[in-house]
């Protein structure tokens, strides 16, 4: 890809891990009691609940009776849970998938066509707790802001705001966010800059806007290192056992908040405290890359975009090891592929995206990770909705711009930190 201009803009996509829950054996008609409550507990109301960004809640069974023929709908059409990643299995998966089976649809499905029978009372549904965190560096927004819509996005609003980084080199291996309001805040991505060029450039866009931060849709095309992602459903995540994201010396921390803006506009201060460790079994940094190239012809159901790359055309000549990937596109974006083929001939598929929706954002973490060498060639394919344009759309960070981003989770195969090669 020697006629490309490639950007690694780093990018990370928060997680929310789930668990499976089945239909009980010795039963042919599903109630909600004994089959239905169980799937939503586990796979809704971490959102769908009272103060929670969903616009409904399902924490009982009126709820869910009020709600059931939609909500089979969504899940037969796989846009709820939301999750963008394929996770049947025939392109990896994720042990943090927000991804119902199929014979669990298949239940859901039943029960409404069974008459949605109740069976035996029970109070309302509470989300499953999260494993608790050894929280102990506390960071985030020092003003409150108030969140806006525009006449382009009138739902939506997008805010970065600069605060004060990590001091000294870190491994973050966990995260736990605050969200001053849990009914706006829609997703929340930290960014570290170490670079003194880039820190300055963000507080140039900081000063210039009115109000604590600045607006960001579409992402940051600076150059920063991804530390976290969150999104609705849990309010802290653990990186997979012996895996902590490696974070130099920072002046600055970037959060880049999605506000939702279907329950009101009410000022938030949200924060976020990490778990970190000296030392980890793998340090992890979030390679990401995409073609500045990028053009789009108008007035297509499935405009096209396609490019490809090697670590060996960064300088990076060794094995390594793929914890997770995640996506991005902008809102033109349907479907995303990202598949690694081998110098034998033979290929791995990385990520597959059928249904891209610009407003669930995560990394996907592989339940075993994907071994990854220097000279594989690593090809994105991207394809887009442009039935709407007159004119060609170009790569770029604004609304009306589209990017065909991939992002990897990747350690060296030696676990040797990245700051070696970095200096």
């Amino acid at each position: 890809m020697r006629d490309q201009q490639v950007s690694h803009i780093v990018v990370f996509f928060a997680c929310v891990a789930p668990a499976a829950c089945s239909e009980p054996e010795g039963t042919d008609v599903p109630d909600y009691a004994r089959s239905v409550a169980p799937l939503l507990e586990q796979h809704c109301v971490g959102c769908h609940s009272a103060g929670m960004v969903a616009p409904f809640a399902l924490e009982t069974y009126a709820d869910a009776r009020d709600f059931g023929p939609a909500l089979v709908a969504a899940v037969q059409a796989r846009t709820m849970p939301p999750w963008n990643p394929d996770n049947s299995g025939t392109c990896q998966s994720y042990s943090n998938a927000r991804w119902m089976t199929d014979e669990e649809i298949a239940t859901l499905a039943a029960w409404v066509d069974a008459g949605m029978p109740e069976g035996e009372p029970r109070g309302p549904l509470v989300a499953p707790a999260a494993e608790p965190l050894a929280l102990t560096v506390e960071l985030g927004m020092t003003e409150p802001y108030t969140p806006a819509g525009t006449p382009e996005h009138p739902m939506d609003d997008y805010r970065c705001f600069v605060v004060p980084g990590f001091a000294a080199p870190t491994f973050v291996t966990g995260y736990q966010l605050s969200p001053g309001q849990l009914a706006q805040v829609h997703h929340v991505i930290g960014y570290a800059v170490a670079d003194p060029a880039t820190e300055a450039s963000l507080a140039e866009r900081d000063a210039a806007a009115p109000g604590p931060g600045f607006p960001c849709f579409g992402g940051l095309a600076d150059d920063v290192l991804g530390v976290f992602g969150w999104a609705p459903g849990s309010l802290g995540e653990r990186y997979p056992a012996g895996v902590g994201v490696e974070v130099p010396a920072a002046g600055s921390l970037v959060l880049e908040v999605h506000y939702n803006l279907a329950a009101g506009t009410r000022p938030d201060l949200t924060r976020v405290a990490f778990e970190v460790a000296p030392q980890v079994e793998w340090p992890v940094l979030l390679f990401a890359y995409d073609d500045l190239a990028l053009r789009l012809d108008p007035g297509l159901a499935a405009a096209k975009h396609e490019h490809s790359f090697r670590f060996t055309d960064f300088g990076l000549d060794e094995p390594m090891l793929a914890f997770g990937v995640a996506p991005h596109m902008h809102t033109r974006g349907r479907t995303q592929r990202l598949v690694a083929e081998r110098p034998d001939g033979a290929s791995t598929c990385l990520m597959d995206v059928p249904r891209w929706d610009f407003h669930w954002q995560d990394v996907g973490l592989y339940t075993e990770p994907v071994p990854l060498g220097p000279d594989d060639l690593l090809r994105t394919t991207c394809t887009y909705d442009t039935r709407g344009d007159q004119a060609p759309i170009a790569w770029g960070e604004d609304t009306d711009d589209e990017m065909c981003l991939s992002t990897l989770l990747v350690a060296r195969a030696n676990g040797r930190p990245w700051a070696e090669l970095l200096e």
